[in-house]
């Protein structure tokens, strides 16, 4: 929309500048060889000369006039535009970026401030519609940032935030995926939706991961797949057949790397598109055994279930709160390797080792007071599995 409203600014006077010019240009020659010629008293009587002068004359100060209006009051007012869209991205919108990363993280208290203004400037009307623009834009972002703090103003009573940084997960992905790329070569992205802050999350930290670390591994697709198994098996399946200089796919969420799997390996790429996915799914372990899947995430679910539930009756016990009040989980690399060691098919509440090793214990009970303890969990197995089995523990261990 600015560019044509700049084209209509200036795309018909800069022309007539040239016109005019070479005009004038035109007359003083055809004048200047008459008059070395000598013939000029016979092609022009005085009055048609004093008229050429006139007209060379009148075509220069209009370009010059032309030439400074639009120097002052639109190429300046241009890049006064330019400066201010510049520091409204730099200083407003990339701190409300980075603090509802943090909140999507479990940072509550994360502050925003706007630092950009908006703009006055007399100019064209042309122009003005387009600072116009840029003034309600403006507004709009003042006022989510507004409301963005008026929100974490508010105390937080949480007592503790278990989980994983989504972030940082997309950026252990981006680092897997390089190393496995040997630092070149074209990936895609697939999430279930734009709106899912926690998928989001992880596609700018792989990103980000990759631009700082592998700069010659490109981005070439980012597609949304709705977290629906069969569609990603469709859209993974034609990107594949219209990509060809494909050389990996990185999926956000552990519902669909199954979809994605069938897809590669129906496409007989499999090993050659390299495949890296999140959580420990059986469906998604089971391409991972047969290789189709190059490595998936673990994000701890199990420690996920039982970490609050033993830190909620330890508050209860002595009413201290924890040294920390974000405790996230450890991310775990599964490969055909190692993944023995991280699930177990017969057993979905099954831990690693080293991470049973972190978990916290409960305090003792010296009153024998009672709590009861509410758990909601959502009805999905694919994740939450695991999740529910870390509740189980904490419930059988407390109830001893």
């Amino acid at each position: 929309m600015k560019n044509n409203l700049l084209k209509k600014i200036s795309g018909w006077k800069l022309p007539i500048i040239v016109i005019l010019e070479f005009i004038s240009l035109i007359l003083i020659l055809y004048l200047f060889f008459l008059s070395e010629s000598g013939k000029t008293q016979f092609f022009l009587t005085l009055s048609i000369k004093k008229i050429i002068i006139s007209l060379i004359l009148f075509c220069s100060v209009l370009t010059i006039v032309i030439f400074l209006y639009l120097k002052f009051s639109i190429f300046n007012s241009i890049h006064d535009l330019k400066i201010a869209e510049k520091k409204m991205e730099s200083d407003n919108l990339n701190s409300l970026t980075s603090s509802l990363a943090e909140l999507a993280r479990g940072n509550l208290a994360s502050k925003n401030s706007y630092l950009a203004n908006p703009i006055k400037i007399k100019t064209t009307q042309e122009i003005e519609d387009l600072i116009n623009l840029y003034n309600s834009i403006f507004n709009h972002i003042r006022d989510c940032i507004n409301e963005f703090n008026n929100i974490v103003s508010e105390p937080c009573k949480r007592l503790l935030y278990v989980g994983a940084d989504s972030f940082r997960e997309g950026e252990k992905s981006g680092k897997i995926m390089g190393k496995i790329l040997n630092g070149k070569g074209n990936v895609a992205i697939l999430l279930a939706n734009f709106n899912v802050l926690g998928q989001n999350l992880r596609r700018k930290g792989f990103q980000s991961y990759l631009l700082k670390n592998y700069p010659n591994i490109n981005v070439i697709e980012i597609l949304e797949h709705h977290e629906k198994i069969e569609e990603c098996y469709q859209k993974v399946l034609l990107l594949l057949k219209e990509r060809s200089d494909l050389d990996g796919i990185y999926l956000c969420e552990g519902t669909t790397p199954s979809g994605a799997a069938r897809a590669v390996l129906d496409s007989n790429k499999s090993g050659r598109i390299k495949l890296i996915v999140h959580d420990l799914a059986d469906e998604t372990m089971k391409y991972l055994t047969l290789g189709t899947i190059s490595a998936t995430l673990s994000q701890d679910p199990f420690a996920q279930g039982y970490e609050p539930i033993i830190y909620l009756y330890n508050y209860l016990i002595n009413k201290e709160k924890p040294v920390i009040n974000r405790l996230l989980t450890s991310i775990q690399e599964v490969t055909i390797s190692n993944y023995k060691e991280y699930w177990d098919k017969n057993n979905s509440s099954f831990i690693s080792t080293e991470a049973r090793k972190r978990l916290v214990s409960p305090i003792e009970n010296t009153n024998s007071k009672k709590f009861k303890i509410a758990v909601i969990l959502p009805d999905d197995k694919i994740f939450w599995a695991p999740v529910a089995g870390g509740v189980k523990e904490a419930e059988n261990i407390l109830s001893k």
